[in-house]
């Protein structure tokens, strides 16, 4: 075993045993032995890019890319020219990223558990929260979200929403400009007394055709209602079956064996949401002593009583 001189007791024989000691590690020339570097734990230039070894760096001091263990597995590295990278372009290691190269990039839809502002689960959740302010109810047409504290929010019909009158009149006489569509021909006509004998006025007549229909649109607030339909009977009038937003809510009949000025009453007419609506006036059907479908009517009433 190789040991160093021990003072006081190698006499003549110091030599011998220090050099013996030294040629563990050295060569006769005072050189390093390669063997005692690598058996120190030291890596060797020798080892430098071989298998077990060790990886050398660039001219930047960066770690070769042929040195790295690139691929698409989950054991490997991603580098720039993988396709699945928006803004590398085939062969290209390290292309810069942009936003034209969007078009690069495969789908990668996300999974798992939402969080946050979010429910449900990736790659479909729902919208649960605002800024952490809990959402509920279901939006609708008229409604807005509304704060019920400082961490919850509904949908609501505005209560601070526009007033309208509770009485609106309607002129159904008026020129095809304040309609918002018709079927059929409908003609506003002017009649003096000496025409009607006892009506001086505008009213909308129709053609005598089945199902001519006109419709206006008006306002009103959200309640119950009464609608009076002022009209022309005579012998050869239809019935008038009245719809608010395209729901029928009632008729008034046309027919009378004389020309006498009159009103039609429907009662009861609910009304969900307070703006604009729609009114239409179909001459779908007629009294069975009519002639015919024509419609000549002045203006409508429409009334909250609720």
């Amino acid at each position: 075993m190789s040991r160093l001189p021990t003072p006081g007791s190698d006499d003549n024989t110091w030599g011998d045993i220090l050099n013996d000691f030294l040629t563990v590690s050295l060569n006769s020339d005072g050189t390093l032995k390669s063997s005692a570097v690598s058996a120190s734990g030291v890596e060797l230039v020798s080892h430098k890019g071989q298998a077990s070894g060790y990886a050398g760096l660039d001219g930047s001091s960066k770690v070769a890319i042929g040195n790295l263990p690139t691929g698409t597995t989950s054991t490997t590295v991603a580098i720039g020219n993988d396709s699945r990278f928006a803004g590398a372009a085939a062969g290209t290691a390290g292309a810069s990223l942009s936003a034209t190269d969007a078009t690069t990039t495969n789908s990668r839809a996300p999974s798992g558990a939402a969080s946050g502002d979010l429910s449900g689960t990736y790659p479909g959740p729902t919208v649960a929260k605002v800024n952490g302010v809990t959402v509920s109810g279901t939006a609708a047409s008229g409604k807005v979200l509304t704060a019920s504290s400082a961490s919850s929010a509904s949908w609501q019909t505005p209560s601070g929403g526009a007033t309208f009158s509770r009485q609106v009149t309607i002129l159904v006489n008026g020129t095809p400009s304040v309609q918002v569509a018709t079927v059929g021909t409908w003609t506003p006509t002017f009649f003096k007394n000496a025409d009607t004998g006892n009506f001086v006025g505008w009213v909308n007549v129709s053609d005598t055709a089945q199902n001519d229909s006109i419709t206006f649109d008006f306002a009103c607030n959200a309640g119950t209602h009464q609608l009076d339909l002022y009209h022309l009977p005579f012998s050869n009038r239809g019935i008038y079956t009245i719809k608010i937003d395209g729901t029928t809510v009632g008729t008034v009949d046309g027919y009378a064996s004389s020309l006498n000025p009159t009103f039609g009453t429907i009662s009861g007419i609910a009304v969900a949401t307070a703006g604009q609506h729609t009114l239409t006036i179909v001459m779908a059907t007629k009294n069975v002593s009519s002639s015919g479908y024509m419609g000549m009517m002045e203006y409508i009433v429409f009334t909250q009583t609720a």
